[in-house]
């Protein structure tokens, strides 16, 4: 099986993208979506969002504080609603795609938080994404500063945030709220990709893992790692002039990256197996 093209629709985000837009998360998601699963139904998933939307301000009802609004929303989806955290399949590929997880109510912390974000905009709730560490977090802001874990359906401390990054980073890490830059939409993209890629690996998907790599480089030409990794896939489904193509370029841009040496090693084995 050969990796599939992208689609017209994911060529015009990734340029969107790397020119510096900002689109909505739900059209991101939703279009990487429709690229890597063409059954999907961007429409659907908007109603969805939609309808989630006047379904929680009626739960909401007259509460105008700002905190209690964000507290209300995050109840509503976890315990009305049903999102939360797929631990029993973390590694099922439909997790990071919203329209299966607005369907099933079940994902990982990068798409249940897409599914708060744009809930709250839709509630003009200001709300945006947080690339934590191991585990996608959002922050609400404005008149008031929740961090909101969408994959346990709660809101977090600083020292629930310490605990979690030192999980990830190591017993000395210290959190610092001023860590909490918001995600990019081009860094949210990326990170659905890496996820996925990550998840197809591992089931030995290489076709479906190199498709990843395509997107995130169209997203981000200088992920370098990334063509370096397309092209050891690339020869993991014996396509073999486009791996060697592959590793030229990332020797010809990354030459003192440390992984250079044993790709260049690569190469010169692959390059003399094909003669």
């Amino acid at each position: 099986m050969q990796p599939r093209p992208p689609s017209d629709r994911f060529l015009e985000l990734a340029a969107r993208l790397r020119a510096g837009e900002e689109p909505a998360l739900d059209d991101v998601a939703l279009a990487l979506d429709a690229d890597l699963n063409p059954e999907t139904d961007p429409k659907a998933a908007r109603d969805g969002l939609e309808a989630l939307a006047e379904r929680a301000e009626k739960r909401l009802g007259r509460v105008h504080d700002p905190g209690g609004r964000v507290l209300g929303l995050v109840d509503f989806l976890h315990r009305d609603e049903g999102f939360r955290g797929n631990t029993e399949s973390y590694d099922d590929p439909r997790n990071s795609f919203l329209h299966q997880v607005l369907v099933r109510r079940k994902g990982i912390p990068i798409t249940l938080s897409i599914v708060t974000i744009e809930v709250a905009r839709r509630l003009d709730i200001p709300v945006h994404g947080v690339s934590f560490p191991q585990h996608f977090l959002s922050r609400a802001t404005g008149n008031v500063d929740l961090i909101i874990d969408a994959f346990a359906g709660r809101t977090l401390d600083d020292e629930e945030c310490t605990e979690l990054l030192r999980r990830a980073a190591g017993p000395e890490a210290t959190f610092d709220r001023r860590q909490l830059r918001p995600a990019t939409a081009r860094e949210v993209l990326i990170r659905m990709l890496g996820n996925l890629k990550h998840v197809h690996v591992a089931s030995r998907d290489y076709a479906r893992a190199a498709e990843c790599c395509e997107r995130m480089l169209l997203a981000a030409p200088e992920l370098l790692g990334e063509l370096r990794d397309r092209g050891i896939l690339h020869e993991q489904l014996e396509l073999y002039g486009a791996a060697l193509g592959d590793y030229d370029r990332f020797l010809e841009l990354a030459s003192g990256d440390p992984s250079a040496d044993k790709i260049r090693s690569r190469r010169d084995l692959l390059r003399n197996r094909v003669n």
